[in-house]
């Protein structure tokens, strides 16, 4: 996220009957975006996770756009990006983060 690489995550569940016969029900797999130096994701990426269907990418309601900012404010310690269902979630969570910031921020290593 810091390099501005990550363009995109959409996160996908086989839980939709005849979605893949190569997958299980119980497999998730996801489509991952990544751009080069000289096409940073300077906005940020998008998200969305639990798509049952590739029009669930066109869903305002699930997807949503996450800065490297965002996620050092919801996981300051590990950087790693919190799952959400909804793009309300996600704006919820930030806002909570920016008022109660976490309780213990480690010194990086």
């Amino acid at each position: 996220m810091d390099t501005g690489t990550l363009a995109s995550l959409y996160d996908f569940e086989n839980r939709k009957r005849g979605s893949s016969r190569q997958l299980t029900v119980a497999m998730k797999f996801c489509l991952l975006t990544i751009t080069g130096p000289g096409r940073p994701a300077t906005g940020g990426a998008d998200f969305v996770f639990f798509a049952l269907a590739t029009e669930d990418l066109r869903d305002d309601w699930r997807r949503f756009t996450l800065s490297a900012a965002d996620i050092a404010l919801l996981n300051p310690n590990t950087r790693t990006c919190p799952i959400f269902r909804s793009k309300r979630d996600a704006e919820l969570t930030k806002s909570i983060y920016r008022r109660v910031p976490v309780l213990i921020e480690e010194e990086p290593t």
